[in-house]
């Protein structure tokens, strides 16, 4: 049969690589006949205590067993191969390459990955520490990464330690307005009379920290709403802000003050949220944020309540000027499994802005995360100049906020997930500038001239992450504020995808019409006059639909493995075509782990008629989904009975008993 890939090695599980016994591992693999039912799932663990934990190639898994018997899980009919997870499986061949490059006696830094559910005790950490022979301060360990300077034959010592599941490079990390927001069509309002700004919301911004890093003495756009000023576990003491990126982020998503020099008003997508920023400049000076997303956004989550975090920075393509995978990407993988542990925390995530260069896809580092809003950048409807992306007052057209910025970072990853998820104005943006006397005594005018020394401009997918950020926090607000109190991660994400506006539709039999996500701008540019509606709030109890919009939330106990749940839309000449959005988070893993399936059926004719399916926007297959985002767009179906399923026809990755997803749907002109 087939090699085993796991981590881009690729090895023959019957030659040399066969394993006698696991007497001195608690870390296999098994490969199997066919997909494990849950039955199966649950024989291995309770008859064999095989506990599978990630699902790393079809029909592989992942798993950790506390006997030392291979023959007893080999002898079963449905296992094909079960040997222990080699050492050579945890340093990729792109790790090894820089590993052989290093001189004997140099160090560099790596991310050391440990397996699920492993937990990293301080024995472990001194293990490390003392096969490296480095100074204490040298090896730091958060709940999911451990960072350690070393040797290349440290490295190979330490990789032999069995909680390690990768060897991964220590990613350098980069950082990477009324305008914007009236391209996105965000001017706080409501059709009830009711006008969102983000209030009662509060968003972590991870960046280069903040203003003159004074609580008691705030840039007058933030009065009263900042709710503390911190630094990250790299980070100095002080979180001012001396290069000014953080503080113009801060600005586009909650800043609100008046420059008469600069047009009147100027605020944020979310005037009215709370904000918590976190400095993640270290104590040389440099941007050196966490290896581990759980480490940047547990302790705001618990302390401060907070339940949005930006974060426009990413990998440093100056110096990896590649993708790295997801199975190497720890920021990817920590981010996931935090949200996949708590489901309400909205992560946003900018692209990058590599998109004139490096090959044809970018998207790398914590973009490429499932769980996460990974944004991408178009033009703003203010002047600018066409090479540069700078303010220019002398244009005579405005800006054209419907095409993408070509410096936005393109998909798919490197898995062949589509990202970016969505595209918001990032060209020219007026925001905030920070008050640091060390920034005033720069030119901060390389994206246009401000003739107030309060706010200055900024080009980048930063900036359009910062905007989506504050959007979140309205439709937060927009939610509580009609009865959707506990709003999941997955609910919000869809209700921006489901209003955005998509470029390009191809028609499949010249009445019904789908769009497709591209690898520019994802499922559309966002569009909050089309999201910020409020949704009939819908019961698992509930089949028959009766409002045009809707947004069914599942907490978990909703859907099982091989599982259907189905809701019913009439549609009628006036409201004729269906808009809707599947989103889902998943565990962590390169691959999807517990993949669903959105379909919409005709209920008119007998039997019902399969009209489209989400499957990643492509034509009816049983192929395993490769994005936990789903979308179809039908048109024409006046007179039509529409049932929507949401099908999990695949299995899940592990014992999972339920998912949960979230759904969106809109019934339009």
């Amino acid at each position: 049969m087939a090699e085993i890939t796991i981590n881009s090695i690729s090895i023959d599980p019957y030659g040399e690589h066969r394993s006698s016994d696991a007497a001195s591992t608690q870390y296999i693999y098994i490969r199997t006949t066919r997909p494990l039912t849950r039955d199966q799932k649950w024989d291995l663990l309770e008859s064999f205590g095989v506990e599978i934990l990630e699902l790393v190639q079809p029909s592989v898994y992942l798993c950790r067993y506390w006997e030392s018997n291979l023959n007893a899980i080999r002898n079963l009919p449905f296992v094909d191969v079960a040997n222990c997870y080699h050492d050579s499986f945890k340093v990729s061949p792109l790790v090894s390459s820089n590993i052989n490059s290093m001189q004997d006696d140099e160090k560099r830094p790596f991310d050391l990955m440990l397996h699920r559910q492993a937990n990293i005790s301080a024995h472990i950490i001194q293990e490390i520490r003392d096969i490296a022979g480095v100074d204490p301060k040298s090896v730091d360990g958060t709940p999911n990464v451990i960072t350690v300077t070393a040797t290349k034959q440290a490295i190979e010592t330490i990789k032999r330690i069995d909680v390690i599941r990768t060897v991964a490079l220590r990613v350098p990390q980069s950082v990477h307005d009324t305008y914007a927001l009236a391209d996105m069509h965000a001017i706080p309002f409501s059709k009830s009379g009711n006008v969102y700004t983000g209030g009662g919301q509060s968003v972590l911004i991870n960046d280069t920290g903040f203003d003159k890093g004074i609580g008691t003495d705030i840039h007058p756009a933030f009065a009263n709403r900042i709710a503390a000023l911190t630094v990250s576990g790299n980070g100095t003491h002080i979180p001012s802000d001396v290069d000014g990126h953080g503080t113009h982020v801060a600005g586009s998503i909650g800043g609100f003050s008046i420059s008469q020099s600069m047009g009147g008003t100027m605020y944020g997508s979310a005037p009215g949220a709370t904000m918590v920023i976190q400095s993640m400049i270290d104590a040389n000076g440099e941007f050196n944020p966490l290896s581990d997303f759980w480490s940047l956004l547990s302790p705001s989550y618990d302390k401060y309540d907070v339940r949005i975090s930006n974060n426009s920075w990413g990998q440093d393509w100056k110096q990896v000027d590649y993708q790295i995978p997801y199975a190497q990407n720890t920021h990817a993988d920590t981010l996931d499994n935090f949200v996949w542990s708590a489901p309400d925390m909205i992560v946003c995530v900018s692209a990058g802005n590599e998109g004139m260069g490096n090959g044809g896809s970018q998207i790398s580092g914590a973009a490429a995360a499932k769980n996460c809003i990974t944004v991408g950048a178009t033009f703003s409807s203010r002047p600018s100049h066409p090479n540069d992306f700078r303010f220019d007052p002398d244009q005579t057209a405005a800006g054209d906020p419907s095409i993408a910025a070509p410096f936005s970072s393109k998909g798919p990853t490197a898995e062949g997930r589509i990202k970016p998820d969505m595209a918001a104005p990032g060209v020219a943006i007026l925001s905030t500038a920070s008050r640091h006397h060390n920034f005033l005594k720069k030119a901060n005018d390389s994206f246009g001239i401000s003739n107030d020394p309060l706010y200055f401009f900024l080009t980048g997918t930063s900036q359009s992450t910062a905007l989506v950020s504050g959007c979140c926090a309205v439709i937060r607000e927009m939610l509580v504020a009609n009865g959707f109190p506990e709003t999941s991660a997955a609910a919000v994400k869809a209700i921006l995808i489901n209003g955005a506006l998509a470029h390009g539709e191809t028609r499949d039999d010249g009445s019904h019409a789908s769009v497709e996500p591209d690898n520019v701008i994802g499922w559309g540019r966002v569009n909050l006059y089309h999201a910020l509606k409020v949704p009939q709030k819908v019961s698992l109890r509930h089949w028959e639909i009766s409002a045009d919009y809707g947004l069914l939330d599942c907490d978990l106990g909703t859907i099982r493995e091989g599982g259907r749940y189905d809701i019913s839309l009439s549609c009628c000449p006036r409201k004729k075509n269906l808009k809707v959005t599947l989103v889902w988070t998943d565990p962590p893993g390169a691959l999807i782990q517990n993949p669903l399936g959105l379909n919409v059926f005709d209920d008119t004719s007998q039997p019902s008629k399969l009209l489209a399916n989400g499957y990643d926007s492509r034509e009816t297959t049983d192929r395993r989904p490769e994005n936990n985002v789903q979308q179809i767009i039908l048109h024409g179906l006046e007179g039509v009975q529409i049932r929507v399923q949401v099908a999990a026809d695949w299995d899940f990755a592990t014992i999972l008993e339920y998912q949960r997803f979230a759904l969106v749907w809109y019934l339009f002109d």
